[in-house]
């Protein structure tokens, strides 16, 4: 099973230097979305600089992915 951020990067002609990630429980409210470390460093490789994420009170937090 692919991760939805390693699809959306191998779906895009050029990578953005920010990503949005967001999961929604069964009742429409916002859940954990913090990548996996294999999808950071995935990220990381093609130049993806930052993550935006929902946590699990379905608030927005962002990382960064470089030292």
């Amino acid at each position: 099973e692919i991760h939805a951020e390693v699809d959306l990067i191998n779906k895009l002609e050029s990578v953005p230097e920010r990503i949005f990630v967001a999961r929604f429980r069964k009742d429409g409210r916002m859940t954990m979305a913090r990548p996996c470390h294999h999808c950071q460093n995935y990220l990381k490789h093609k130049g993806v600089k930052r993550v935006v994420y929902t946590n699990w009170s379905g608030e927005w937090e962002e990382m960064r992915l470089w030292a």
